[in-house]
């Protein structure tokens, strides 16, 4: 059974979502995928994001994944090294777009470096981002380091007005992500209330 809603948010998507650490918990170790995006492209990791308690869970199994030499995880790990190095590449040659993509109103970029856990300012040359994306990226160490503020919203940044290459590059950045294409996992059905076990 895959347990998906009509936007293809698996159970671990929802417990994400809900800041159910415990349901998190138990879905992970049922084998739920950590890398499986929904409709919008973001994965439990991405959803889990705000909630630190539910994040450090995520990040501790995705970690203990990659030790363990899970299949899934070198995937994952493949793909976050090439998005790194294009990203490096368009820092050098394209650092306007770069900034821009950061910076976009529908946060794509930033939930792409959420969902395959990429810091900006470890992967890309120090002078490449400008004072706006600087704050975007640290925005993001902070999450990935499940310690900080919520991911930045759309409506914190300002829209450019560029677009033509921020539509090439986005493209090119999300073909890296499809290649990864996890799989769906079956997971049991959890039944989920909206009530947050954050803390308890």
């Amino acid at each position: 059974m895959h347990a998906c809603d009509a936007k293809g948010n698996s159970a671990l998507h929802r417990a994400c979502a809900y800041a159910h650490a415990a349901a998190a918990g138990a879905l992970l170790e049922a084998g739920a995928s950590l890398y499986a995006a929904n409709s919008d492209g973001a994965s439990p990791l991405v959803l889990a994001a705000p909630h630190p308690a539910v994040s450090a869970r995520l990040q501790e199994h995705a970690a203990r994944l990659e030790a363990q030499g899970d299949p899934q995880a070198a995937k994952a790990r493949a793909a976050r090294l090439q998005l790194e190095a294009r990203l490096a590449a368009m820092a050098r040659t394209e650092p306007e777009v770069l900034n821009a993509l950061l910076q976009e109103h529908d946060g794509q970029m930033r939930a792409l470096l959420l969902r395959f856990q990429i810091d900006p300012r470890v992967c890309l040359p120090a002078g490449a981002l400008d004072a706006r994306s600087l704050e975007i990226a640290a925005e993001i160490a902070a999450v990935l380091n499940a310690n900080g503020p919520h991911p930045p919203t759309a409506d914190a940044c300002a829209d450019d007005g560029s677009g033509g290459g921020t539509a090439r590059a986005t493209s090119e950045l999300r073909r890296i992500a499809d290649e990864f294409d996890a799989p769906a996992v079956e997971v049991p059905d959890v039944a989920l209330d909206t009530r947050s076990d954050e803390g308890s």
